[in-house]
């Protein structure tokens, strides 16, 4: 029997303090009501027909109003995050990020945003949306996933780019590979550096913007991750951001391989360090050791 079930003895007694307001004429607000004898048990009627103990319970089920309004406001205060997505995007870079996101259920609210109830990925995938694409302007972080052909179409649809009216000085901004180019129309790359998929390099400098070679760029609360694999630099970023340094190795845990946890969070750790202060980079470090001589010590064993 669990702490919630009632006895035979329970349940007449629930029925009768149930209907006691009604033959008193109590009404919902007013003053409680005096106990009622029932045998040996006493009866109490809280308002709105919340009962506390005795009446046959195992254990009381009453919660306080103060219970639900702290559960709202827990519901309030959870940051909210949106990946916009368009037909033709690329798959991996939306399931990964959603993937790592989609765990966590206490800090924020994540929701896929598109402007059709659902969308088809580049591999053909039908995804179903949670909103419109205008939700986006007041979510606390936007994310922009990427496609090569799913990109200029979005671009080139009018609706599409007048739906958003982001400010990165209220809200953290980011995109995936080709996911930048909507970051330079919306002016969101001005006079800053980025980053994008390796085959869309020169594509996005003719759009005068400073490409680096780097999986991931951050300028403020704008950033651009470079290749699928980076989101895991994006998600991270945007964790760390928030929540810290710990509620980001915390969430990246999980997808990191068996015994590689040391040098993993050494390379998202430095990695996330060079996107906010993008010099060298830790693409030109490791390029660096792997044309040094034999004899160097190998990777894992040097400080990033």
């Amino acid at each position: 029997m669990s702490e919630y079930d009632i006895s035979a003895y329970g349940m007449r007694a629930l029925h009768h303090a149930w209907q006691q307001p009604r033959r008193a004429g109590a009404i919902p607000g007013g003053p409680a009501l005096k106990p009622v004898q029932s045998g040996k048990k006493v009866l109490h009627k809280q308002r709105f027909g919340v009962l506390i103990p005795n009446c046959g319970l195992k254990k009381s089920v009453a919660r306080p109003w103060s219970h639900f309004e702290s559960t709202q406001t827990a519901e309030r205060n959870m940051k909210k995050i949106v990946i916009v997505i368009f037909d033709h995007f690329t798959d991996l870079d939306l399931f990964l990020m959603w993937d790592i996101l989609g765990r966590n259920k206490t800090d924020w609210q994540v929701k896929i945003l598109g402007t059709q109830e659902e969308h088809q990925s580049a591999n053909g995938l039908v995804i179903k949306t949670h909103g419109c694409i205008s939700e986006a302007n007041d979510a606390d972080v936007v994310l922009f996933s990427s496609g090569k052909v799913g990109v200029k179409g979005a671009i080139a649809n009018p609706d599409f780019m007048r739906a958003f009216s982001l400010n990165p000085n209220a809200q953290l901004i980011g995109s995936i590979c080709a996911g930048s180019f909507i970051l330079a129309k919306l002016g969101l790359l001005a006079m800053a550096p980025a980053t994008t998929h390796p085959d869309a390099k020169e594509e996005l400098q003719s759009l005068g913007i400073d490409v680096l070679d780097l999986p991931l760029v951050c300028k403020g609360n704008v950033a651009t991750a470079g290749g699928c694999l980076s989101a895991v630099y994006l998600i991270g970023w945007v964790v760390e951001t928030l929540f810290g340094r710990e509620k980001r190795q915390e969430t990246l845990r999980e997808l990191i391989p068996a015994g590689q946890s040391a040098i993993y969070e050494r390379l998202i750790d430095t990695s996330i360090r060079d996107a906010i202060s993008p010099k060298v980079g830790v693409g030109a470090i490791l390029e660096n050791r792997l044309q040094a001589p034999s004899s160097s010590l190998p990777i894992e064993d040097d400080p990033v």
